[in-house]
């Protein structure tokens, strides 16, 4: 059997830590962006979409932001409907804001 030496769990130990704090925007981040997205969305079409629910899956840096995958449910016009999506969050100066 092989043994694997402790002093290697060390630094990867702490590249996970490191990774969980470079995560992107949290699932709050992600919810409060979207609805500044739908109530725009909605001022612009009249049509209202509720978030009923928001999971977030994971997210990737990617072109000076994140994008992210999360489970969504919405309620509109035509009813609930669930699905799993990504977007793009990008951080500015008022907090994130979604790139879809």
């Amino acid at each position: 059997m092989t043994t694997i030496p402790n002093r290697g769990w060390a630094p990867l130990a702490l590249l996970t830590l490191l990774t969980g704090c470079s995560s992107g925007p949290s699932e709050s981040d992600i919810r409060q962006a979207l609805q500044k997205t739908y109530a725009q969305a909605t001022a612009a079409t009249g049509v209202k979409m509720e978030i009923v629910s928001l999971k977030k899956l994971g997210c990737a840096e990617s072109g000076g932001g994140y994008m992210c995958d999360f489970e969504l449910s919405l309620k509109g016009p035509l009813g609930a409907q669930t699905a799993t999506t990504k977007a793009r969050f990008v951080k500015g100066s008022d907090g994130w804001a979604a790139s879809m």
